[in-house]
């Protein structure tokens, strides 16, 4: 017997719904070669995937305004998350949630390192972005991963002595595949992060570039000079003591226009502070105490509609709290509702300022 058209729209829309999280997972080569495939084939399954992402968004902001912590996140009274017209859909996005969660709670947040390296040849070049709002993950050859943050880009170059990755833009989380003979670097606006098998995140920010380690050791040098920029201080060049960051170890190096990084300013972190750097890969913003100035930053990345801060005191007001990276919309309300801010609407930008 045929199927009716509901059969077909109800096969659409699971369809949908499972590539949807296994995207949001992160996509192998083969897998994005195979999600196009699927999308080229019938052009309302483009329309089944959006309609998903819209019940995802909408069930999830709901969800976290309802569950968030106080403070900065207080749902704001009278909230309104507009329902979604299908209930159908309503029931894979829940089903979705619960694969998906159950998976979070399953693995780390980063991937393990992998135990034995790869004969990838001597020779490997490819360059990789992500537009505003998008995550990939990325096998590289000798089964390195990469995760890439939205709006991000890295050129990566494998000869037979070196794996090197140039970070471009924005943010990538790195689980390295142990070989010491071909050491991998990721370099990042004049320094260089040397690791051998190991995991770490780098963020290269306007004015200064963010390396945390959540697994091994690393080196961060000057990539030019090749010297540390770990010293202690005090120390010279003559007699220059090479530091190694560890697992829960932050850097941030400060870096001028035309000039030399800075030394690092070293941090230890705690479990739940590596949770909150690390939230990106889950679609998440969290800050425990940021200015709004990087809170509207990261948001930016995420959403075609821009944050404007159009206040030098609201920009330096600091806050803590967790939003699904795609919801400006929630942010914006709660700073209007409870921090007396006022919101000036656009069609493509919204500007906050005190009242």
């Amino acid at each position: 017997m045929p199927d009716t058209g509901d059969d077909e729209a109800e096969r659409r829309e699971r369809e949908a719904a499972e590539w949807f999280f296994r995207r949001d997972g992160g996509f192998t080569i083969a897998d994005e070669a195979a999600f196009r495939r699927w999308l080229r084939a019938d052009v309302r399954r483009g329309a089944a995937l959006a309609e998903i992402e819209r019940t995802w968004q909408q069930a999830g902001a709901a969800r976290d305004l309802a569950t968030a912590p106080g403070g900065f996140f207080e749902t704001p009274v009278g909230a309104e998350v507009r329902a979604p017209r299908s209930w159908r859909l309503v029931a894979l996005a829940a089903a979705a949630v619960a694969v998906g969660f159950a998976g979070w709670h399953a693995t780390k947040t980063f991937s393990p390192l992998p135990s034995e390296p790869r004969d990838v040849g001597e020779v490997f070049a490819e360059t990789t972005a992500t537009e505003r709002g998008g995550l990939r993950r990325m096998e590289l050859p000798d089964g390195s991963l990469v995760m890439l943050n939205a709006d991000s880009a890295v050129d990566v170059q494998f000869t037979s002595t070196a794996r090197r990755v140039r970070l471009r833009r924005g943010e990538a989380h790195f689980t390295v595949a142990k070989n010491p003979h071909r050491p991998f670097v990721v370099e990042a606006n004049g320094l260089a992060v040397k690791a051998v098998g190991t995991a770490f995140n780098v963020r290269l920010g306007a004015d200064a570039v963010e390396v945390l380690v959540t697994e091994g050791r690393v080196r961060v040098e000057d990539a030019a000079r090749g010297l540390s920029l770990l010293t202690p201080a005090g120390a010279t060049a003559a007699r220059e003591i090479a530091v190694v960051m560890n697992s829960g170890d932050k850097a941030v190096i400060a870096i001028k226009a035309e000039a030399a990084p800075a030394a690092a300013a070293m941090a230890m972190l705690s479990t739940r502070e590596i949770q909150v750097t690390l939230a990106w890969q889950k679609r998440s913003l969290e800050y425990a105490d940021a200015p709004l100035s990087a809170i509207v930053a990261d948001f930016n990345r995420y959403n075609q509609h821009r944050l404007v801060i159009a206040d030098a005191a609201l920009a330096r007001r600091r806050f803590g709290g967790t939003f699904p990276a795609g919801d400006y919309r929630s942010l914006v309300q709660v700073l209007e509702e409870t921090f007396d801010v006022v919101a000036d609407r656009r069609e493509r930008e919204t500007i906050l300022r005190l009242r």
